[in-house]
């Protein structure tokens, strides 16, 4: 009984914990070329996302124990693509939705097509790393241990159907999942029994939570995402363009 109410405690501590941790999970996205038009423009009308380009040697998988035994672990350059596409097509989604947060009037290519002559300002860019981690490593050690990580490169263009696109900023990003503590970090005094009794339960629990909070590389996209989202806006201010709600 006892231990099954310290099992309950050390469940709600970590999972506070996680929360907390989560919100601090490091994204960073710089601007590493940023221009202002030098001859008058016409002001584009629409904000045009691309999918990122990514390659398969560019893609870690998981292939720790907890992915092998749920069956999301996988080895082979078709699931490194597969992968790799579902994070290009969580970046493309987040990024139009956060463009459209700051009154921007974002869409995927594909979704509409510009008329003959009409400015368009195109995102397009690169996944230069997509690294699953260990959900194992996170589970049972924890504090940065198998933590997942994105990188991508992003360039701001200004096209002119028919026209050669003008470079008008460019980024670089990444974004890695929170050092959390693992099973290991959370087990406090008793007896050996005890500490896996309540390392299973905990472990349980919080593995689940954590992976929801972000601890996985799709959540580390759509952090990045939000972030390049922002520097994209920003680029719009500097040239004039469009009328912005920021909402962070």
């Amino acid at each position: 009984m006892q231990t099954d109410r310290l099992a309950a405690c050390r469940l709600l501590a970590c999972a506070g914990l996680l929360l907390a941790s989560a919100a601090c999970a490091p994204t960073h996205v710089q601007t590493t070329n940023a221009a202002v038009a030098n001859a008058p423009m016409a002001a584009p009308e629409l904000i045009i996302v691309r999918d990122f380009s990514v390659a398969p040697e560019a893609v870690k998988l998981d292939t720790g124990l907890t992915a092998r035994l749920t069956g999301d672990g996988g080895t082979g350059t078709a699931k490194q693509m597969d992968e790799g596409e579902k994070v290009v097509g969580k970046v493309s989604e987040k990024l139009v939705s956060e463009l459209k947060k700051r009154g921007l009037p974002a869409v995927r290519e594909g979704q509409v097509v510009p008329t003959a002559g009409q400015p368009v300002l195109l995102v397009d860019g690169r996944m230069l790393r997509i690294d699953e981690g260990s959900r194992t490593k996170r589970a049972v050690n924890g504090f940065g241990a198998g933590r997942s990580t994105v990188k991508a490169e992003a360039k701001l263009l200004y096209s002119r159907t028919g026209g050669e696109p003008l470079l008008l900023s460019s980024f670089t990003g990444d974004a890695e999942s929170a050092r959390k503590p693992g099973a290991i970090g959370t087990m406090g005094a008793g007896t050996l029994a005890d500490h896996l009794a309540i390392s299973a339960a905990t472990t349980a629990g919080t593995t689940a939570v954590s992976e929801s909070l972000g601890a996985t590389a799709e959540a580390d996209s759509l952090r990045l995402a939000k972030e390049l989202a922002e520097k994209v806006a920003d680029a719009t201010h500097r040239n004039g363009w469009f009328s912005t709600t920021a909402s962070r």
